[in-house]
């Protein structure tokens, strides 16, 4: 087996647009057969072996898994040799880590392996058709796998416990699914139609979003997708597990991007849904955003769940970052001049907001956006392990809805 070999590199690729902030953690790049590690303020390079697939880092960014030839390799640390985790699936594999750091998913045609790296268990499970997605529940007890080989509406969603010699069915023609972050529930989209579905929570069965709702909520609206885009809703839960965020995603020419179209005569209305998922709420707290003609091109959650963040794109909103309430979608604070990036990263510091771009990262602190820090880096950032976070005072986590003006 080929060694990982590890480099440290001189140079400090940094730049600051004002003092640098001290961003917590490490960040890591992949460059081709090379993987950049970024830890305060310095970068060394991991040399990735010949003809390796799919690698995928551990949650705490010691391990790498991936596919070489036909066997699939677990490196426990990235400068020892690697030991044979089992043989690879069929066709294009893909692997995925538990939270926990203690299974690995690993995936290719219609074939999904799951592995424990500590004791070996490992349980093959074949699928009726290919495997789409898979996803863990935030306690890594449990995954999520979408299979199909269509469009979304012909998907089936299927879940299995670790360690589990079968896999149970939850839903036909569904897609989308999402744990909450209490690892008990999760939601999805079930398709009635090609271009109409409905987002339902399991277990319960609760229906969560369709187009009646929204009617209702909205009557002075007739909101509908563009058929020939739609490829199936996006959800994104709150932190605490109160709120969901869905916005469409569009599978047309211009994809990758994220919409969803509440459509008048001659003109579309571009935006987000949030919605809450308890059945005791009205529903009227559906709110869109943003108004015409904005739409936003990557959504992720900031301040541990207290703030809504949005890339926007559109005339006279291109490269604008906004900070939303999540409750009633009031802007908190607007950062512009950021065109060059186009997707949010999901930051494991609550504090802080990653954008990424081609060969440039920018990392700002959600409260203070002149507060950042700019990363000249080839390569895509794929991994961010933050270290362990002291519990903020009340103050600090307030501290953002004392500022709604423009940053």
């Amino acid at each position: 087996m080929q060694r990982v070999v590890v480099l440290l590199l001189l140079g400090v690729l940094l730049t600051a647009c004002v003092e640098a902030p001290a961003l917590p953690g490490q960040l890591f790049f992949r460059d081709g057969d090379r993987l950049l590690i970024w830890e305060r303020g310095r970068t060394r390079e991991v040399s990735l072996p010949e003809r390796l697939t799919a690698p995928a880092l551990s949650p705490d960014g010691l391990s790498l898994a991936g596919v070489v030839g036909e066997w699939v390799l677990l490196w426990a640390d990235l400068a020892g040799e690697p030991e044979p985790v089992g043989p690879a699936p069929a066709g294009r594999a893909a692997i995925t880590w538990s939270p926990t750091g203690d299974w690995l998913a690993v995936h290719g045609g219609s074939e999904l392996q799951v592995v424990n790296r500590h004791s070996g268990d490992r349980r093959a499970h074949l699928l009726p058709e290919p495997v789409v997605a898979v996803l863990w529940s935030p306690d890594g007890s449990k995954l999520l796998v979408e299979v199909g080989s269509g469009s979304a509406d012909q998907h089936r969603v299927y879940q299995v416990q670790t360690g589990a010699p079968e896999l149970a069915k939850v839903a036909d023609r569904a897609s989308g699914a999402a744990w909450a972050p209490d690892s008990n529930r999760f939601a999805y989209s079930r398709w009635s139609a090609p271009t109409q579905s409905a987002v339902y929570l399991w277990p319960s069965g609760e229906l969560l979003l369709d187009e009646p709702t929204l009617l209702a909520a909205f009557p002075d609206q007739a909101v509908h997708f563009e058929s020939n885009h739609l490829a199936g809703y996006s959800l994104s839960w709150a932190p605490d597990g109160e709120r969901l965020v869905l916005v469409a995603k569009a599978a047309g020419p211009h994809s990758p991007r994220f919409l969803l179209a509440a459509v008048t005569p001659g003109e579309s209305d571009l935006g987000l849904w949030v919605l809450p998922v308890h059945s005791d709420k009205q529903r009227t707290d559906v709110v869109i955003y943003p108004p015409r003609p904005c739409h936003p091109r990557s959504v992720a959650w900031a301040e541990g769940g207290l703030a809504l963040a949005s890339l926007l794109d559109g005339p006279g909103c291109q490269g604008q970052l906004v900070l939303l309430d999540p409750v009633g979608m009031e802007v908190l604070q607007t950062v512009d001049g950021l065109d060059g990036f186009q997707q949010l990263f999901p930051a494991p510091a609550g504090e802080w907001i990653a954008l990424t771009g081609p060969g440039n990262h920018l990392f700002l602190r959600s409260g203070s956006p002149d507060e950042r820090m700019e990363l000249k880096v080839e390569g895509e950032l794929i991994h961010w392990v933050a270290p362990p976070q002291r519990k903020r005072s009340n103050r600090s986590r307030n501290s953002i809805w004392s500022r709604r003006e423009g940053g």
